[in-house]
């Protein structure tokens, strides 16, 4: 396809080009949105305090994922130090889940809505019988989940949760390998898992879903170590306990032999990734990570790839500070992007500190462009081909990439003689952002003349397709028409025939009766035979 714009297209703009379709779409190029500076800036880091609970109930524990499954967000902790409402210890659980109370105003406040009878936190992911009697007393399993909770993509309050299975015996900790559970949550925000037995991925394999997870496009991304090398893998929502159904990125394609998938990243030890506005488009900053590298030097790293199998571009934000626990790295860092506006330049992000302290939650704040500008262009009256054709998001991408804009399609299509009224959602239309007011013009220009081809190539194309149809059925009616016309030579000549033979019995038993003779001796024939 040929580029969208080029510097001699300005003539284009002629004042009052640009008019609505559709009085439900605005028409008018305004300020839009800001978005942060790339390469990033941090203005501010502004510690919140520890990612508390509700019941003032001190836990000393690390991780700190959070996900959102149903209509909550919940925290996933790893080993959790447990104390009663006396401030008495009851004992640890190696992995917790907490319940986010108020996300909007409150994103580091959280409660445990499953506890014993002496209040120890109860697990997410269960140990069976057998797990939980092991013999010896420093002989126990563990399971951690750093990768967070990926939703049902069919039934709401449903998830699926990848954990690290462990076996601890005294001071060595032995893998077993990568195990899946069912997740649940009720209205009360009562969270239970339930292990699918057996486990997905051996000990010597990757740890696909440990490291991080995302949920795009009718599939379940993971992101799992393998040595110092992080590893990426895909599996449908339909398949996740197929093993066999699991695909690896090798680098260009998706395979189904994990040896020889290719690296995405390496030397990273925590962190998530996940899909972002907060930078501007044609910057190849649409997936970010928040983490730690492996080097144990408390870093605040962001990395940026256009796509999620990157190459990731990676920056040193800042170093990751504790309150009470001043000593020691911090690990486990993790960005929360629902917590705060994105748009604003704001992200949450939390980092563990060493035992006895706990999870520190802070408030980032990142430089800011000057306002961007957007358009809307209405395509709820095109050719429907047309806007199969811009809704398959080829075009809208080549304009983003041509003009330096976000294009989207957004709204819904409405049939002729209906229209959308005020609290519904706006007819189909294509809406434009950019840095500049002339990135925006230029492009919606480009657009409208490009939908005109398309539309017109979709008339020809119909236009085609109709005499195609015609001359086929012409040419079926003429084939019908011969097909009869044989039929009825193929009867004609078999009932000339039948008709002639009749005649020449009739005639011969005229003869017998008149003479009173035999039949004659034809060659061939006998007496009997003949009638």
């Amino acid at each position: 396809m040929p580029p969208f714009w080029k510097k001699s297209d300005s003539s284009l703009l002629a004042p009052g080009s640009m008019e609505s379709e559709d009085s439900h779409v605005s028409s008018a190029t305004v300020p839009s949105r800001k978005y942060a500076k790339y390469p990033p800036e941090v203005v501010s880091v502004d510690i919140i305090g520890y990612v508390k609970d509700s019941n003032n109930v001190r836990y000393s524990r690390d991780i700190g994922r959070s996900s959102k499954i149903g209509r909550f967000y919940v925290y996933q902790f790893g080993d959790t130090f447990c104390f009663n409402r006396e401030g008495e210890f009851v004992g640890m659980t190696d992995n917790t889940c907490a319940v986010i109370l108020e996300p909007s105003s409150e994103p580091a406040n959280c409660v445990y809505r499953t506890l014993e009878d002496n209040q120890r936190v109860s697990a997410l992911i269960p140990a069976t019988n057998d797990e939980k009697c092991l013999p010896g007393q420093d002989h126990f399993m563990k399971f951690w989940s750093f990768g967070g909770i990926l939703e049902d993509a069919h039934l709401d309050g449903y998830g699926w949760v990848y954990f690290e299975k462990s076996e601890c015996v005294g001071q060595e900790m032995l893998p077993h390998g990568t195990g899946l559970a069912r997740v649940n949550i009720n209205e009360f925000g009562e969270i239970c898992a339930y292990r699918v037995p057996g486990l997905l991925f051996n000990a010597d394999e990757p740890r696909f879903g440990i490291f991080s997870s995302l949920d795009e496009g009718g599939y379940y991304y993971l992101w799992g170590h393998h040595g110092t090398d992080i590893l990426l893998a895909r599996v449908p929502h339909t398949g996740v306990q197929d093993r066999g159904a699991y695909e690896f990125w090798n680098g260009r394609g998706w395979i189904s032999d994990w040896h020889y998938a290719a690296p995405v990243m390496n030397h990273m030890q925590h962190g998530a990734i996940y899909k972002s506005r907060l930078f501007g488009p044609g910057q190849g900053t649409n997936y970010i990570f928040i983490g730690v590298n492996s080097w144990a030097d408390s870093c605040v790293m962001m990395g940026v790839a256009a796509q999620r199998e990157g190459p990731f571009e990676f920056t040193n934000l800042f170093e990751a500070q504790g309150i009470d626990q001043k000593e020691g790295y911090k690990y486990c860092i993790y960005p929360h992007p629902w917590a705060f506006k994105e748009e604003e330049g704001e992200l949450m992000v939390t980092w563990s500190e060493n035992w006895p302290g706990g999870v520190v939650a802070a408030k980032v704040k990142f430089e800011m462009t000057a306002p961007w500008f957007s358009k809307t262009m209405p395509i709820n009256h095109l050719r429907s081909a047309v806007r199969r054709h811009l809704q398959s998001g080829g075009p809208a991408g080549d304009i983003s990439v041509a003009c330096n804009v976000n294009a989207e399609v957004r709204g819904r299509y409405y049939a002729p003689g209906f229209a959308a009224h005020d609290g519904q959602e706006d007819s189909l239309h294509l809406w434009v952002e950019g840095a500049s007011w002339y990135d925006v013009e230029l492009a919606v220009v480009k657009m409208k003349q490009a939908t005109k081809r398309w539309s017109a190539e979709a008339a020809a194309q119909m236009k085609a397709k109709m005499a195609e149809e015609v001359a086929l059925r012409a040419l079926a009616e003429r084939k019908e028409e011969e097909e009869k016309k044989r039929e009825k030579e193929r009867r004609r000549r078999a009932s000339g025939g039948a008709r002639l033979l009749r005649q020449v019995k009739e005639k011969l038993a005229r003869r017998r009766s008149d003479t009173n003779i035999g039949p004659p001796d034809l060659p061939g024939t006998s007496y009997f035979d003949w009638d």
